[in-house]
């Protein structure tokens, strides 16, 4: 089986979701599956056997669905470029696209052209925010979703949204992006004990406004008040062109006074990112809106606590709130009293951990990126043997 993959982003990001495909499309090549991955950057280490990479100069990647407006010859020539890569891979079986915007219609074009079923996984930033953005992703969804044979959504909120609004024919599933518990494991083991501090850590593989990084540095200046020690360390980078998001950050940092406490990582491994985990006292998930955060489950295999924003993707992964701090989304107030209250409360910090410790085991057999490979794996072959056109 061959699979032809729309996926456009950086797969060396940080974290999210472009790092969940990168790692289940590896678990797919384990299994035999022959994968090629359209992306704009491919990650630096060596592919997994049938896996390959085709890093095509894309003028846009998948951020501009909510993070500027981009001009119509951009998303004309991706479209472009997209399809004529895919209409030039032989012995495609299945063309699976990343969200529903310029990259699924390229995945439906393809499919239509080759006569093969076309997929299509959505994690929501483009049916909750990117129509409200633009209404020309709005079209583009219609189209893609129109055609697409199968939709796989991170949760049921999303999934019921795009059968509702966008794929009425398609089939539906829900299927959360992959986690690579393995590479945890490894850091957590290698990690030297955990030296006590108030280092506050946020992850963000872009600073997207939706992941609400805004609203945790007008917590943070907050609980300055009462943790004068306490830093804020800021994993990622704003991948837009002019860097706007970036900005704003660092000249509201700036504003609130408290640019002596906050640094700024960049862009980091994965490995790095993880090992950064092991040296900090809790993980901030600030997002306002509703899309699987795999860097909570990330910092729960590490052991590390986690306070993050009351949205569906949060409250299950924390139990509504028994494996993790639940705060009202976008209020600062709020996050800064649950930050507080794990930073300066060791038995709760202790507490959060043993539940989510008991929690991640059973966490690997439902998102581990060998367990959604198979999943994904026993949907293609379900396609591929019913499908006609």
């Amino acid at each position: 089986m061959h699979v032809a993959f729309v996926a456009t982003p950086d797969l060396s990001y940080v974290s999210g979701s472009s790092l969940s495909l990168r790692y289940t499309v590896e678990a797919l090549g384990r299994r035999g599956v022959v994968c090629t991955v359209l992306c704009q950057y491919a990650p630096k280490a060596a592919p997994a056997p049938n896996v390959r990479y085709l890093e095509l100069p894309m003028p846009l990647d998948y951020q501009v669905i909510t993070d500027s407006t981009p001009s119509s010859s951009d998303l004309s020539a991706c479209l472009t470029m997209l399809t004529n890569e895919l209409a030039g891979l032989p012995g495609v079986d299945v063309v699976h696209a990343v969200y529903g915007t310029f990259t699924g219609v390229a995945a439906a074009l393809a499919g239509a052209l080759a006569r093969v079923p076309v997929a299509i996984t959505t994690f929501g930033r483009d049916v909750i925010l990117g129509a409200e953005v633009d209404d020309r992703y709005r079209r583009l969804m219609k189209i893609a979703y129109g055609y697409a044979d199968l939709v796989i959504a991170s949760d049921d909120t999303v999934s019921e949204l795009v059968a509702r609004d966008y794929a009425p024919r398609a089939r539906h599933r829900v299927l959360p992006p992959g986690v690579n518990f393995a590479l945890l494991r490894g850091v957590g083991q290698a990690a030297s004990p955990r030296s006590p501090g108030k280092r506050i850590l946020t992850v963000h593989s872009s600073f997207n406004q939706a992941k609400g990084l805004g609203v945790l540095v007008d917590a943070y200046a907050l609980l300055r008040a009462q943790i004068p020690e306490a830093e804020l360390i800021v994993v990622g980078h704003d991948d837009t062109p002019e860097k706007h998001i970036e900005a704003a950050i660092r000249r509201q940092i700036r504003e609130r006074g408290v640019e002596d406490g906050v640094r700024f990582l960049g862009h980091l491994t994965h490995e790095k990112v993880a090992e950064t985990m092991t040296t900090c006292d809790v993980l901030v998930d600030p997002r306002v809106i509703n899309s699987f955060s795999s860097c909570v489950y990330e910092a729960m295999t590490l052991n590390l606590p986690v306070v993050a924003s009351d949205r569906a993707c949060n409250r299950d992964a924390l139990a509504e709130g028994e494996r993790g701090v639940l705060t009202r989304t976008g209020d600062p107030e709020d996050l800064a009293r649950g930050i507080v209250s794990v930073l300066r409360d060791p038995a709760e910090a202790t507490e959060l951990r043993t539940a989510a410790a008991k929690h991640i085991e059973k966490a690997e057999t439902e998102y581990g990126a060998d367990v959604v490979a198979e999943a994904l794996h026993g949907m293609y072959t379900e396609l591929t043997g019913t499908v006609s056109r």
